[in-house]
């Protein structure tokens, strides 16, 4: 079983991945903007952004709900990754969600419920799953060493 409240204390982790803190209404994570683009003899023909959150802190489903109904397109973002990780396996879902803007045009959303120890994720959330993992892995092992440090601290007094 894992706390995400260890993972909002390894900021250093998610920056090295282009991450940074994130916050809207109850739910809390990480976001980064990754820039797509596509050149060709002449120069540069197009670019647009993609938005990643990791999001360890909400309200299930609700949430879900939420994010899809109020979330807007955003100009020259053509997709938006929301990868909700939660705590309860029941909660996690196979399917993704998907919301798309003006048939696709003005981007889109892809929505997942993600549990670290649950072997399947989407194939879209991979690499999120991965990140996602990987930090609970190194806050574990900072978590450790600090207990180990106030074990020794303790045993000297």
């Amino acid at each position: 079983m894992f706390s995400h409240r260890k993972v909002f204390e390894i900021n250093f982790f998610w920056e090295e991945y282009g991450f940074t803190l994130w916050e809207w209404h109850d739910l809390r994570g990480f976001y980064r903007k990754v820039t797509f683009k596509k050149d060709s003899l002449m120069g540069e023909i197009a670019r647009y952004y993609a938005y990643d959150y990791v999001i360890f802190s909400h309200q299930g489903l609700a949430s879900a709900q939420k994010i899809l109904e109020q979330w807007k397109p955003i100009p020259d973002v053509m997709t938006q990754r929301v990868l909700l990780v939660t705590e309860n396996p029941a909660l996690t879902h196979t399917k993704m969600f998907h919301k798309s803007f003006l048939f696709g045009f003005r981007g889109w959303i892809d929505l997942f419920f993600y549990h670290p120890e649950d072997k399947k994720v989407h194939r879209k959330f991979s690499d999120l799953a991965t990140l996602v993992r990987n930090a609970l892995v190194v806050s574990s092992k900072i978590s450790d060493k600090t207990e180990r440090r106030e074990a020794v601290k303790q045993e000297e007094l």
